[in-house]
């Protein structure tokens, strides 16, 4: 804890070979909080066998140590694929994103992030206003879906580090609601 009471963290996180749903809750970055970080630093810094990165409307490959397309940078409140040519254990260290940091969601798909550390349970984080306008929410192998009033599916819980899609009928802004302990 620094003297104007911030703090920064590390998190060993562990990729499987292929495609992994994730999202960037810390970036890392221990000189100051930054909003986003450049891909290519994120990739070549933090990963020993990238292949490429997917976010919602730009990509990334990877060819000769070299990136190439148009997602230049990695932010806070997205998700992404990121796509691994073997199982991979990474460290990163860095300010945490605010739990209060606001969403902004169009009509259709949106891929996203979730800002904690732990698992919550979906009825306990997702905001009154999203019931009934945010209808599926998919994570990586598992799904959820909004009917009747109750979250239905195999998704039971959102967690840090993981991207998820959902699907909004409307354009929406929310914060997740997570406990102060969180």
């Amino acid at each position: 804890i620094f003297d104007d009471g911030t703090c920064y963290y590390g998190y060993d996180l562990n990729y499987h070979e292929g495609a992994n749903l994730t999202s960037f809750y810390v970036l890392p970055d221990i000189s100051q909080y930054v909003e986003t970080y450049p891909t290519n630093n994120i990739l070549f810094e933090n990963f020993l066998n990238p292949i490429g990165m997917l976010a919602e409307n730009s990509s990334v490959i990877v060819n000769n140590d070299m990136i190439y397309g148009s997602l230049l940078s990695i932010d806070r409140i997205s998700g992404y694929w990121l796509r691994l040519e073997d199982d991979e254990t990474t460290y990163i260290e860095g300010y945490r994103t605010p739990s209060d940091i606001e969403y902004n969601l169009h009509v259709g798909n949106n891929l996203v992030s979730f800002p904690a550390d732990a698992p919550y349970a979906l009825e306990d984080v997702l905001p009154e206003n999203l019931e009934g306008v945010v209808t599926k929410i998919l994570g990586e192998s598992n799904a959820a879906l909004y009917q009747d009033g109750d979250w239905i599916g195999s998704l039971s819980s959102l967690d840090g580090f993981n991207g998820y899609w959902m699907v909004s009928s409307e354009d929406i802004d929310f914060s997740y609601t997570i406990p102060e302990e969180g």
